[in-house]
């Protein structure tokens, strides 16, 4: 292995380390005769099976437009650098442009959540909005990325051996009637992205694209909304998450609006003085006991006479402390 320190990093921004051309892996993406230098190991098995899926599934890659390792980069730390990112047909798909996909967005976003969000793609970023980039997630050694390499090299998606490929512009799993997820599309997922911006904009996803396509940043905008009302969390608009929707005026079909308020925990009620320190006497003395009002004294009007810290004072005196 040859890792280096390259233009003041040894780490890339992913978290792999910086490397030469002697880490990179030459073999052809999958199904092509395309070679690719791709950085040995899982992310040239990660990486190269998403090259084969975009070029089979979305889009046919033009192969003087796909890249992935640089010698340098403009930007030092760049996960480039150390051959864990690639680009895909750049001049279809130019830096800073926002929806070059057009159509077929909703076939890569399918294909980014079939990665266990092991892949990142820069379509979901903001800023920079970079729709050609994808890289790996999580940082060297993380046990879910070798897991799935492993799985690749197993058949999965029968892409590095055989086994079962997914159906083209399809959705690894079946949308159920009603449910909106990953690979949805329309009016519906359009007015849950709508309404989430209005209602959440704080949220770490947003904003939302408002295009009617339920993508990686809506499934994980959904999520954070799941876990902030304490239900499921699954990235999945289904009945539970709905209805908790309506209750922010975000009213999909199926749901409704409410028409009263929603019902107010009722306030805690501290005991009365009294009431604590006779709790705190039986605790120590055990339930039965019946000094605690001798202990305090009365006033002329029945209520208790000395205070807490006299009444310990009292304790310690009469204990010998």
């Amino acid at each position: 292995m040859t890792f280096i320190n390259k233009q003041g990093y040894w780490i890339s921004e992913n978290g792999w380390r910086m490397c030469d051309t002697a880490e990179l892996d030459y073999t052809p993406v999958p199904g092509t005769s395309f070679k690719l230098g791709v950085r040995k190991g899982a992310p040239n098995i990660i990486l190269k099976a998403a090259i084969a899926r975009l070029h089979r599934e979305v889009e046919p890659m033009i192969t003087s437009q796909i890249g992935c390792y640089t010698g340098t980069n403009s930007m030092p730390n760049s996960n480039h650098n150390s051959a864990s990112a690639f680009d895909y047909n750049w001049d279809k798909h130019p830096y800073q442009e926002w929806g070059t996909w057009g159509a077929n967005r909703s076939k890569v976003d399918r294909i980014v959540a079939d990665f266990r969000g092991i892949l990142e793609f820069g379509g979901n970023w903001t800023s920079p909005r970079d729709e050609m980039h994808f890289e790996l997630h999580f940082a060297e050694g993380h046990a879910g990325t070798e897991q799935l390499a492993t799985d690749l090299r197993n058949g999965l998606w029968g892409i590095w051996a055989p086994g079962q490929a997914p159906e083209p512009g399809t959705p690894s799993t079946p949308i159920p009637d009603g449910y909106l997820q990953i690979g949805s599309e329309g009016d519906q997922v359009r007015k849950l992205q709508v309404g989430m911006n209005k209602v959440f904009p704080n949220y770490r996803a947003m904003p939302l694209d408002e295009d009617g396509i339920f993508g990686p940043m809506t499934a994980a905008a959904v999520t954070e909304f799941q876990q902030r009302s304490l239900i499921g969390a699954d990235g999945i608009v289904g009945p539970e998450t709905k209805a908790r929707l309506a209750t922010y005026g975000i009213v999909l079909d199926g749901a409704s609006a409410p028409t009263s308020p929603p019902a107010v925990p009722p306030a805690f009620v501290y005991p009365s003085t009294d009431e604590m320190t006779k709790q705190l006497w039986e605790q120590a003395f055990g339930p039965q006991a019946k000094g605690w009002p001798g202990l305090f004294g009365t006033l002329a009007d029945g209520s208790r006479g000395k205070y807490p810290v006299e009444a310990v004072a009292d304790l310690h005196e009469n204990a010998g402390l």
